[in-house]
């Protein structure tokens, strides 16, 4: 098998030959097998972009150690002029040891006697999708692209709305790789209210709805009632001939892809396959957990505060690789009742309140809990901090709306 410096040294020699070779290049340093090469490559490339000159003198003077690689790149100028064809050879090698480093890491979890179907189905789709993007990374000087590069963000940002003015003035809506997180005392509304969300983001594309607080039907049949305002408590029930037409109307006409996972038993890389299975199809526009708490570890941890940092910290992850906003439940610690929770509020509230982007109390007081959803922001990376504003409540329909 022949070394890895034969290319990769003639490419060095062209680079540093050949003006035209670091103009159009597409090989990334981390292609290179030799240090040397890769280390040459990358100043070559640092240098040209900035304007600098590049010559085997000027790279001797930088690299003393390298100079018998430096020297020799153009000993055989017949290689040296087939550089095109050695870019191709260097990255074909690479993948090559892309491949084999991802069979490794398949045939270890393979072999993991604690791996579950959820984490080894994980495992392979992340680790196919990594080997198949391996050849499209490449850093870029800030140099060079910073203009095209901020423009093309803004004009990309994808930040979907929820549901209510207010809150989309305060957080600016949900944006893929921010996790924010709803937490309420039990009956305020929040599994509504998460409906609600995921309804929304439907406008956008699929969205996947995890929970383990309701089946199927009963997320179903809140979708209903608060999009057709079809009296929630008649639901269970036979439907009056008018209710019916109403909702086979609805059920016609505004259909939104939802795909609900209704499992007692859920991890966060089951979650995470099931987005991956679905933006094989088109982008997800949004997972909602139903609730942090009720989600379950691959492996056992005994200490709840260890296991909710776990799963916070995989949902975060979860929301920044796949490029989804993710919106998770919480249950609130026991004990003072009374009032507007806060981030102390939080079970497992370190975990929860270090990885949130955004941090939402929902509350109801006695006075007005008839028809009255009071909104605390009390965590915003995006904004203020400390917000508080009131929804409607409407309690027949399971749904908050603004304030007419």
């Amino acid at each position: 098998m022949a070394e890895p410096q034969d290319i990769e040294v003639s490419y060095i020699g062209a680079a540093m030959t050949i003006a035209e070779v670091l103009e159009v290049t597409t090989l990334r340093e981390d292609q290179f097998e030799s240090t040397a090469c890769r280390t040459l490559f990358e100043a070559m490339v640092e240098r040209h972009e900035r304007g600098l000159g590049v010559s085997q003198a000027t790279m001797s003077e930088l690299f003393p150690k390298y100079d018998r690689e430096i020297w020799s790149s153009t000993d055989s100028m017949s290689d040296v002029l087939a550089w095109e064809f050695h870019e191709d050879g260097i990255k074909l090698r690479a993948m090559r040891r892309t491949v084999r480093a991802a069979a490794l890491r398949l045939q270890q979890v393979a072999d993991a006697p604690e791996a579950d179907m959820d984490t080894i189905v994980d495992v392979v789709q992340g680790t196919i999708a990594n080997t198949l993007a391996a050849d499209e990374r490449r850093a870029v000087s800030m140099l060079t692209d910073a203009r095209e590069v901020l423009a093309e963000m803004r004009k990309a940002v994808k930040v979907y709305p929820s549901p209510w003015r207010t809150l989309n003035a305060t957080i600016a809506g949900f944006a893929p790789g921010r996790m924010t997180v709803i937490g309420a005392r039990p009956g305020v509304g929040k599994s509504a209210v998460a409906t609600q969300i995921a309804f929304e983001l439907a406008k956008h594309g699929p969205v996947i709805v995890a929970t383990m607080e309701m089946d199927k039907g009963e997320v179903y049949s809140r979708i209903v009632s608060q999009q057709a305002g079809i009296y929630y408590g008649g639901m269970t029930g036979q439907l009056p001939e008018f209710l019916a037409a109403r909702e086979d109307t609805w059920l016609r006409d505004q259909l939104r892809d939802i795909r609900v996972i209704d499992s007692g038993t859920q991890t966060v890389q089951s979650i995470r396959a099931a987005v991956r299975a679905t933006a094989r199809e088109q982008p997800v526009a949004g997972v909602v957990v139903d609730y942090i708490h009720l989600l379950t570890t691959p492996q056992r941890i005994e200490n709840e505060t260890q296991r909710i940092n776990e799963i916070t910290r995989s949902l975060k992850q979860l929301a920044m690789d796949l490029r989804v906003p993710v919106i998770a439940l919480s249950q609130l610690n026991r004990g003072g009742d009374t009032g507007m929770p806060g981030l102390k509020d939080l079970r497992g509230s370190g975990g929860i309140e270090q990885d949130a982007d955004a941090v939402i109390f929902l509350y109801r007081d006695e006075d007005t809990a008839a028809h009255q959803l009071q909104v605390h922001v009390a965590k915003n990376r995006q904004g203020p901090n400390f917000v508080t504003f009131p929804l409607d409540w409407e309690g027949e329909f399971v749904r908050a709306v603004d304030p007419k």
